[in-house]
């Protein structure tokens, strides 16, 4: 994409979108429900900032060769970025904010990931269309033609699993949920599709006999399953607050 003199990687672009809808999405479902749309704001601003550090800084874990390379590689557009350091790193950012602030933390958590799929499904599309993500040799018709023959794209199926996840997000808001509800289940889906994906992975490394994805998409798969099973044997788990019946 060119502006006049200035050229603008399409995969910068739509992760710039990706990062805008998030943001802006968070500070105005927080006011629907009742929330503090400047606390909503400063979650949101720091959770951004600790997720691009951690997705940097992540990926060492995919790409221990990098460790030799020097500081400056943490930046580097093509040493790439680990998706479940973003996550993990904006998540922890917004419970301490949270925290120090004393604010309901289920109720504003509820609202990143109420939101995270919308904003994500642009996020991953800056991987498809960079081709980022290689996979499993396949002669499928989701496969993609790279250099070395037809593979699965795993930045492009990701995609259609967000855009799964975006419209039952929006089918199950039509009535009202139990904070931590959206939480539980975004990391209850996300977990085991990452599973699944770890699959078609071309020899990922690994720490023990098992990858980076299958630790982390196994510890998002708990938490998301003990969050939903906490709430279904709470007797306070009403909705959120400033919820409407629509």
């Amino acid at each position: 994409m060119v502006l006049g003199s200035l050229r603008i990687e399409l995969w910068h672009f739509l992760v710039t979108v990706a990062i805008l809808i998030g943001h802006f999405g968070i500070v105005r479902v927080a006011g629907r429900r009742g929330l503090d749309t400047l606390v909503a704001a400063e979650m949101s601003l720091s959770a951004i900032g600790a997720g691009l550090v951690g997705a940097h800084v992540f990926k060492f874990a995919y790409r221990p060769d990098l460790l030799a390379e020097g500081v400056t590689v943490i930046v580097r557009r093509s040493a790439g970025i680990a998706s479940f350091g973003g996550i993990l790193g904006g998540l922890l950012a917004a419970f301490v904010y949270l925290r120090v602030r004393r604010q309901p933390i289920a109720c504003y958590l509820d609202v990143i990931a109420f939101v995270f799929p919308f904003a994500w499904i642009f996020g991953r599309s800056g991987c498809a269309v960079s081709h980022d993500h290689p996979g499993a040799p396949s002669a499928s018709w989701l496969a993609v033609g790279f250099p070395h023959g037809s593979r699965y794209d795993l930045g492009l199926l990701e995609v259609f699993f967000t855009l799964a996840v975006a419209a039952l997000f929006l089918l199950l808001a039509r009535r009202q949920r139990p904070a931590g509800f959206w939480l539980g289940l975004l990391l209850s889906l996300y977990g085991p599709f990452r599973l699944l994906l770890d699959q078609l992975h071309v020899d990922p490394p690994r720490y023990f006999g098992v990858t980076v994805d299958q630790y982390a998409a196994s510890l998002a798969t708990a938490l998301g399953i003990a969050t939903l099973a906490f709430l279904s044997n709470s007797p306070h788990n009403g909705a959120w607050p400033g919820d409407q019946a629509e």
